[in-house]
């Protein structure tokens, strides 16, 4: 299986009367990837009774050989919520597109938007 590629909503001053929907998906049990375009954040909600781990996964290395690691968060159990981005270019994969992973993918919910 692959990636689920997703799209986010852009946020704008309507946003605050209701506008704006966001683009809502289930985690993926091979992840998410969207394009790279800096204004992208993502809000997360676990209602699973098992805490879940998200991986926005950096592909940078510095000093020739020394990996950057990848930026994590913990959700706790069912009530556990979170947020990531928005994302530098040093979280841009070779395709252009930020890769986020889950560690399991049952109960866990993304929000996906893009800044104006």
């Amino acid at each position: 299986m692959a990636r689920q590629d997703i799209t986010s909503s852009q946020i704008n001053q309507m946003s605050s009367r209701g506008v704006v929907t966001p683009v809502t998906v289930a985690a993926h049990v091979d992840g998410h990837a969207f394009v790279n375009d800096g204004k992208t954040m993502v809000t997360f909600e676990n209602t699973n009774a098992a805490t879940r781990t998200v991986t926005a996964k950096v592909p940078a290395v510095v000093d020739v050989n020394l990996d950057v690691p990848d930026r994590q968060i913990t959700l706790p159990a069912t009530t556990g919520r979170g947020q990531l981005g928005p994302f530098g270019p040093e979280y841009t994969q070779p395709d252009g597109k930020v890769h986020i992973d889950f560690s399991a993918d049952a109960g866990v919910v993304c929000t996906y938007w893009r800044l104006p």
